[in-house]
C-alpha cells in the first residue's frame, strides 16, 4: 500500500528496468545514469488502474536538487501530464533513504 501517493487509496508496484534491477540487486544504493524506476498505482477499491509515476536517472548536474532523477507522472494509460524537473516530487524523495527512492524491503537474492 502506498504511504506517499496518496495513502490509503492505492496499492503500489514498483518495477525497474534492467539497469535498476542490476544496481539494486548488487546493493548499489546510487542509481546509474538511465536507470528506470516506476509506481504502478492501483485504486484498492474497485482495482482501477491509477497513475504511473516514474522516475529515469539522469547524467551527474540534470537536477542535483533532486538526486538528478527526472519525474514523470502519467495517466494509467502511459500519457504523460508533467515530466522533468519537478520540485514537488524532489522535495519528498529528498527524504528517502537511498538516493531519492524509498526502500521498503531489501533487495532479492
Amino acid at each position: 500500500m502506498s504511504r506517499g501517493h496518496a495513502p490509503g487509496r492505492y496499492r503500489v508496484r514498483v518495477v525497474g528496468d534492467a539497469r535498476a534491477r542490476q544496481a539494486w540487486r548488487a546493493g548499489e544504493r546510487v542509481f546509474p545514469p538511465g536507470a528506470v524506476l516506476a509506481a504502478v498505482h492501483v485504486e484498492l477499491k474497485g482495482g482501477a488502474p491509477g497513475p504511473v509515476l516514474v522516475m529515469t536517472k539522469r547524467a551527474p548536474g540534470y537536477f542535483p536538487e533532486g538526486n538528478d532523477w527526472q519525474y514523470s507522472f502519467a495517466t494509467p494509460a502511459l500519457r504523460a501530464l508533467r515530466s522533468g524537473r519537478l520540485a514537488d516530487c524532489a522535495t519528498c524523495h529528498a527524504l528517502a533513504p537511498a538516493d531519492g527512492v524509498f526502500v521498503s524491503v531489501a533487495p532479492p537474492p
